[in-house]
């Protein structure tokens, strides 16, 4: 009896340090994701770009052309009446993990309003990290684009599936 006590008490304690190093990386994904918003709301470009993959920044010609890209776009959506109402992160999903990369997908939840309709959206961003989770790079992905990404950047699992962007007008 008292072995097997001494058994279940050593995996109670392998357990709660895997719980702890998921809750860590979560928590870490958590907040960044947020700062990530804040600096899309606020177009702060300089910690946008904090969070987005360097192959990304390189693919539009480094951080100055990035800026130039990313502020067009920006202008253009506008311009087409469209503004932000609210947008935040839901919960993590397909979480994968090998001995130094965590890579998951995460929704982001966009209400937005189009001229005079209001609609909700739900992209996803691939998010990884090179680090076990302590810092974390987004990266706006939708399932066309999916093949694409994955080779752009080889590290991203062929596991990991990105759904489909969803729509609702309200």
């Amino acid at each position: 009896m008292g072995k097997e006590i001494k058994i279940l008490v050593c995996f109670l304690f392998l357990f709660s340090g895997f719980q702890v190093k998921a809750q860590f990386y979560l928590d870490s994904l958590n907040k960044q994701s947020n700062e990530m918003l804040v600096a899309y709301k606020n177009n702060d470009y300089q910690t946008l770009f904090k969070y987005t993959h360097p192959k990304v920044i390189v693919l539009m010609g480094g951080i100055d052309s990035a800026k130039a890209v990313l502020r067009k776009a920006l202008n253009f959506v506008a311009d087409k009446g469209v503004s932000y109402i609210n947008i935040n992160t839901g919960t993590p999903q397909q979480i994968l993990r090998s001995p130094q990369i965590v890579q998951c997908i995460l929704p982001q939840i966009s209400e937005v309003k189009i001229k005079d309709k209001k609609a909700k959206a739900i992209n996803y961003l691939l998010c990884i990290s090179y680090n076990s989770g302590k810092n974390w790079y987004f990266i706006n992905a939708d399932k066309e684009k999916e093949a694409y990404l994955k080779k752009l950047i080889p590290e991203i699992s062929k596991e990991l599936m990105i759904p489909e962007m969803e729509l609702t007008y309200l």
